[in-house]
């Protein structure tokens, strides 16, 4: 058992009756009962979406006012099993990348600094 708080308050999970949707549709007839009852702390909100052109679509929303969407298109419905038990642990917060620093050297280069008067005009004729 893991300890700590979980951050998911609710989640919606929206279908439609398109082909996409298959496996989300599977799901909740299969697993959401389970799942409602393991995570008793979220609430499951389930939208049957009349058009057919909509994917499927899981959103989380948390403690922290924070929105996770995720398309859950033509998957299983183990891999959406997944998918609500990676919104269900996450905390909300978004994931950044940190971008490296740019590098910096105190070497100079060996072939020394470029300027406009290097170059020569095209065709790169000796003058």
């Amino acid at each position: 058992m893991q300890q700590g708080v979980y951050c998911l308050q609710k989640l919606d999970i929206l279908v439609s009756r398109s082909g996409a949707s298959k496996g989300a549709r599977d799901w909740i007839n299969t697993n959401l009962r389970d799942f409602a009852n393991k995570y008793s702390n979220v609430r499951f909100n389930i939208v049957f979406s009349k058009d057919a052109y909509i994917n499927p679509r899981i959103t989380g929303y948390y403690a922290n006012g924070r929105t996770q969407r995720i398309v859950a298109r033509n998957k299983s419905p183990e891999q959406i099993s997944m998918l609500v038990k990676r919104l269900h642990d996450r905390n909300g917060n978004l994931v950044s990348m940190k971008r490296w620093a740019s590098p910096k050297t105190t070497v100079e280069s060996f072939q020394g600094q470029w300027t406009q008067e290097i170059t020569r005009p095209f065709p790169y004729a000796a003058v």
